[in-house]
């Protein structure tokens, strides 16, 4: 191969690497490359080869090797006194330490870079690295430095006529901005870049961008803005053949979803965004998805399944030297404590996730652990330490100019002053949360400030008690968080509107609404000490399965031993069966509750049968309860995913609901039943079963059952 065939396959392949299309590929040719280069001494390629070789590995989180082959690209460009190839090694330098969370290096390598730079007149290298640099300033919270060293680097690039690094610096900016919760000004700058990646048709700079607008939507609660921009992104990203920011998008959709409260969908997303970034050796961003799915988890109460994932993502992170990692992954588990009620290892956690975090000069991270123990010592019911935390907490992020998480924060203290019976502070600090949300356009966080100051008017030891106010603040958080599909968010708000009416009598019949309160919340927190009783439970039933499984088929087990596996497997059937029956009886109870409803609206004058109807209607969408479904599925799925994957296999004309439907018939359940735990009507269940009877070739006088059971055991 000629010095000119190496030199454009060179330029090739850091063309690859910046198109972050992928690093394996491009890992394996830089490694050929290099071998060829190393025979014929053309020591300047081989050291751009090795440069290309660092940042494919440092795309792929293998830093230690990186790190490796920087320190010996350096020395060899010094040898040869190559100072542009020299101030290229420090810039990737710069770039590996940020992926370890080692900012002031990333800093001290920058800085060597952007010397220099200068010293050999590169303005628009010196540019770049001066936002490199920012950003830098950006991770470690100090966004008044961030912003100098980009506005620098705007006006060179502005100077130097180079409008596409200007759009980029401007996203820069607004990347700022966006950390500062300070979105009208962060969309501001979007736009601006927008407009000029859209005149330039850089398609790569406009998906970017289109990706950091719908981010700030997210953080709005915007979701369907943020979507809109998401998806806009992704499709370009997927035409640039960009597979690995593609795949990181596909995790934000997933993120919408978690707050769309869908599941499904989000785990779903997760699932594909995390199947690219394992095939391209993603390590990094497999950790952040990792994290991300744990959160679904976590929400669906499944905490032995969350803190799977979080144990993978600690132990990934910890494999890449990724400190920051470990400290958000570390405060995930502690959150999992949190919602298990244990707050001793809850925390621990919390402390040292806060403690790493200030180490690595994380300011922003560590205050908001600092407000996590807040939270642990206001459920303990230790309001003046869980203050004391708050308003740490609050003053860091003021310090910080992070609007939305002060916001928080004062929120926060302001539900503190309302258990200290402090009205007139409680208000105080409400408003003012209440106030900073509604400028940042946050509707999730107004909802629930709004909601909490509804609850301060209900209070009748409170001098300025005003029933109507409480009212008035409480619909108001009841229609935001209908809107936004937030359920969890609604049950306080719901409770204090029946608390509000039976203080004035106007419904008797709100006296067995509040029982249904009272009887759900039970309920949930049942449910939650058995997923802590059952720990892993999932985990278990898969291994039982496949050692039952082994053992049968090598014959190596003994009898005593296959039964107790079968008993063990026999109990979590039967645990599915009690989620089942409490899904059911909740189902009713709603129900027998909206019948009593509609009879009191009979009774009624106009304005009580307006709200009447629309408790019904609440009453109604909890028939459907998404969240107990899920967990149910997940449970079918876990004791009976072998029979139905064997049943979708051979008969692949059964859709979906109907292999469901066959699983719930295996356990004897009446059509009714079967409706509910699916969240269809029985006419359904009806049409699944004439359906399955035909599909599966039953006799009209077949027992459907029977035949499963057969197949079952063959």
């Amino acid at each position: 191969m000629t010095i000119e065939q190496l030199r454009i396959n060179i330029e090739e392949l850091e063309a690859l690497t910046s198109s972050g299309n992928n690093y394996i590929k491009v890992e394996k040719q830089a490694r050929e490359l290099r071998e060829e280069l190393i025979t014929k001494q053309y020591m300047d390629l081989y050291c751009r080869v090795q440069l290309v070789l660092a940042e494919s590995l440092r795309c792929q989180g293998i830093f230690q090797e990186s790190l490796v082959i920087i320190e010996k690209s350096t020395l060899q460009a010094q040898e040869i006194g190559n100072t542009i190839l020299q101030a290229r090694c420090y810039r990737v330098w710069g770039n590996i330490y940020i992926e370890l969370s080692d900012y002031p290096s990333a800093l001290e390598y920058y800085d060597k870079a952007l010397v220099l730079y200068e010293e050999i007149g590169d303005k628009s290298e010196s540019a770049t690295v001066l936002c490199n640099i920012g950003n830098v300033y950006r991770h470690l919270s100090e966004y008044a430095s961030a912003l100098k060293y980009i506005e620098k680097a705007l006006v060179i690039f502005e100077e130097l006529t180079m409008k596409l690094q200007v759009a980029k610096a401007i996203s820069n900016i607004g990347n700022v901005y966006a950390a500062l919760s300070d979105y009208s000004r962060a969309l501001e700058y979007y736009s601006k870049a927008i407009q000029i990646f859209e005149e330039f048709g850089d398609k790569n700079g406009l998906a970017m961008t289109h990706v950091n607008k719908g981010t700030v939507y997210w953080k709005m609660s915007e979701y369907s803005l943020a979507l809109d921009y998401y998806n806009k992104s992704l499709t370009a990203y997927e035409e640039l053949g960009n597979k690995a920011t593609a795949s990181i998008v596909t995790a934000n959709i997933g993120n919408i979803y978690q707050n769309l409260s869908d599941y499904p969908r989000a785990l779903e997303y997760f699932d594909k965004a995390l199947a690219i970034h394992e095939k391209l050796g993603m390590k990094a961003n497999v950790a952040i998805v990792l994290g991300n799915t744990g959160l679904v988890y976590r929400t669906l109460s499944d905490y032995s399944r969350a803190l799977a994932y979080y144990g993978k993502a600690l132990a990934m992170c910890e494999e890449l030297d990724d400190k920051i990692g470990v400290a958000y992954a570390i405060g995930n588990i502690g959150t999992v404590y949190y919602k298990l009620s244990d707050y001793s290892l809850a925390l621990e956690y919390y402390s040292k996730a806060r403690v790493m975090c200030e180490e690595l000069g994380d300011k922003a991270g560590a205050a908001r652990y600092t407000g996590n123990i807040g939270n642990v010592y206001t459920n303990l019911k230790n309001y003046s330490v869980a203050l004391e935390y708050y308003r740490k907490a609050f003053s860091a992020f003021e310090e910080l100019g992070m609007t939305n998480e002060a916001i928080i924060a004062s929120g926060n203290i302001g539900s503190v002053y309302i258990h200290l019976s402090n009205y007139f502070l409680a208000l105080k600090y409400l408003m003012k949360a209440l106030s900073g949300y509604e400028e940042l356009g946050n509707k999730r966080g107004v909802a629930t400030i709004v909601g909490n100051i509804g609850v301060v008017y209900l209070k009748q030891e409170f001098q300025g008690y005003n029933p109507d106010k409480a009212e008035e603040y409480l619909l108001r958080a009841m229609i935001m968080n209908d809107e936004m599909g937030s359920k969890e968010e609604n049950i306080n708000v719901v409770k204090a509107l029946a608390e509000l009416y039976e203080q004035q009598k106007r419904w008797e019949s709100l006296e067995h609404y509040k029982k249904y309160q009272t009887i759900k919340e039970e309920v949930q927190s049942l449910e939650v000490k058995k997923q802590a009783d059952r720990f892993d439970l999932l985990r278990q039933i898969m291994e039982k399965e496949k050692a039952r499984a082994i053992a049968e088929r090598d014959g190596e087990i003994q009898r005593l031993k296959a039964e107790e596996l079968a008993r063990n497997i026999a109990l979590m059937k039967k645990e599915l069966e009690e989620l089942i029956e409490r899904l059911v009886r909740k189902s009713q109870f709603i129900r027998s509750i909206s019948g009593k409803l509609e009879y009191a609206m009979s009774l009624t004058n106009g304005e009580s049968r307006r709200a009447v109807y629309s408790v019904i209607e609440l009453l109604d969408e909890r028939v459907g309860d998404e969240e107990d479904r899920i967990v149910v599925l997940l449970q079918l799925r876990a004791v009976y995913g072998a029979f139905m994957s064997r049943l979708e296999s051979v008969y692949k004309e059964l859709n979906d609901g109907e292999i469901k439907t066959c699983a719930l018939m295996m356990m004897q359940l009446s059509t009714s039943k079967i409706a509910i735990t699916l969240g269809v009507s029985e006419r359904t269940i009806e049409k699944y079963r004439s359906t399955i009877r035909k599909k599966l070739g039953i006799a009209a006088h077949g027992n459907i059952v029977s035949f499963l059971q057969q197949f079952l055991e063959e």
